[in-house]
């Protein structure tokens, strides 16, 4: 008990020296990571972790030294967060409107149409009332949507914090413009929903509750007060209907375990920080360096093996490393998983650093520079759970973000010479 008193204390004492001179986001990410920490000495102490692990723990004391480990990382990968004081912008400026406004009208009508094609094409109810079903068929493989769907959906996501920015910057510059930012905030989050509760995903809603009340901090000083207490409102309902969803979902998938629910939503709160101490850290037989996570990265230097199913790759990446991979372990975690202990964490204090130079935190901020920002806070946030995304999709997204970024940060003139 001792050690997971001491855990929870680096991230307050941590936050009590830093609540000063901070924006509200960076104290968000505290208190999320306190709240982990207590959770996991809550389900730690009462037996409830013990019991439900049985079959993956192999060290049955946990240890002060992965908790260091994992805190020392951890600071360094919430500078970029804690430099970026969300209170002190005074302006939110368009690189340029013109194409940034062309690319809104495009997503507008991508983002509708996507969610006319969810709505004629997939059964909702079915997953409401079998969510343990359509979660193991889509582990092993079985697709829960027509495959353009998957692939419209993907685009999407690439698309998602575009558009998501885009709607509160109309919501905060252009009260005027009221149907276009309603038009931008359905086309962005309504599609995620719906999803989310196709693929019966927890995590899927939690992260929607995030991403909103990211964009809403980053932009509180400048919406309207009127509107600002119709979003209080409606945030609560927000909240409510993701929050009974999620209750659904999950009594389905865990109403029979000998805790049921509520002890299963603790459990998920809590076992990241549990998962590392007593699954993973001193018991790698074999690090993937890359090919589970990253196989982009590791087909530089190799080929990547092919798989039928998650569950295919879960299971011979499990074999591999002598652990469960499945498990959360933390984002520190994940890369002390694939890379080992060292490079692990200098991978992630250099994408630190990257950010710090990437992301310029001035009062009068670009739009192009919230894009990567609301990337890295949601990677971050998430990140005491586990690496958020990865594989073929962290590409997709590395790419495509950087692409968007350019079309909207430079005008780059292009013409031939003619001798």
């Amino acid at each position: 008990m001792g050690v997971l008193i001491a855990n929870f204390l680096l991230y307050f004492i941590y936050f009590l020296f830093n609540v000063k001179g901070t924006g509200l986001l960076f104290k968000a990410l505290l208190m999320m990571y306190m709240f982990v920490s207590l959770s996991s000495l809550f389900i730690w102490e009462s037996g409830i972790y013990s019991f439900l692990h049985r079959n993956h723990i192999i060290t049955n004391e946990i240890s002060i030294y992965p908790f260091l480990y994992l805190f020392a990382t951890f600071i360094f990968l919430f500078e970029p967060i804690k430099k970026f004081n969300e209170s002190k912008i005074e302006m939110v400026v368009l690189d340029d409107k013109f194409r940034i406004e062309i690319l809104g009208k495009l997503c507008i009508v991508f983002g509708l149409g996507l969610l006319v094609l969810l709505l004629l094409f997939v059964d909702y109810n079915a997953s409401l009332e079998n969510a343990s079903e359509v979660y193991r068929d889509s582990e092993d493989g079985e697709l829960a949507m027509p495959v353009f769907l998957y692939r419209l959906y993907t685009l999407h996501r690439l698309l998602y914090p575009f558009i998501l920015l885009l709607g509160f910057y109309y919501l905060s510059f252009k009260s005027e413009f009221r149907f276009k930012t309603i038009l931008l905030l359905v086309a962005a989050v309504i599609p995620k929903v719906f999803v989310s509760i196709v693929l019966v995903s927890r995590g899927g809603l939690f992260f929607i509750i995030i991403e909103l009340m990211t964009c809403f901090l980053i932009f509180r000083r400048f919406i309207p007060q009127r509107t600002k207490r119709l979003l209080y409102v409606g945030s609560l309902f927000i909240v409510a209907l993701l929050t009974s969803v999620v209750v659904i979902f999950t009594a389905s998938r865990f109403g029979n375990s000998a805790f049921g629910p509520l002890m299963s939503v603790f459990k998920y709160f809590g076992e990241s920080f549990l998962n590392f101490n007593s699954t993973f850290w001193g018991n790698i037989q074999e690090h993937p360096m890359s090919e589970f996570k990253f196989p982009f990265l590791y087909q530089f230097y190799d080929i990547p093996r092919t798989f039928l199913s998650r569950s295919d790759q879960y299971s011979f990446f499990s074999d591999m490393t002598g652990t469960n991979v499945l498990l959360f372990k933390t984002i520190v975690g994940d890369f002390y998983v694939e890379f080992g202990i060292v490079l692990g964490a200098l991978i992630l204090f250099l994408i630190s650093r990257l950010f710090i130079k990437f992301v310029r935190f001035e009062n009068t901020i670009r739009f192009s520079s919230l894009i990567p920002f609301l990337y890295y806070y949601e990677l971050v946030f998430i990140g005491v759970f586990d690496l958020l995304w990865h594989g073929k999709f962290l590409f997709q997204l590395i790419v495509f973000t950087s692409l968007i970024y350019v079309f909207i940060r430079y005008r780059i003139k292009l013409g031939l010479a003619f001798k």
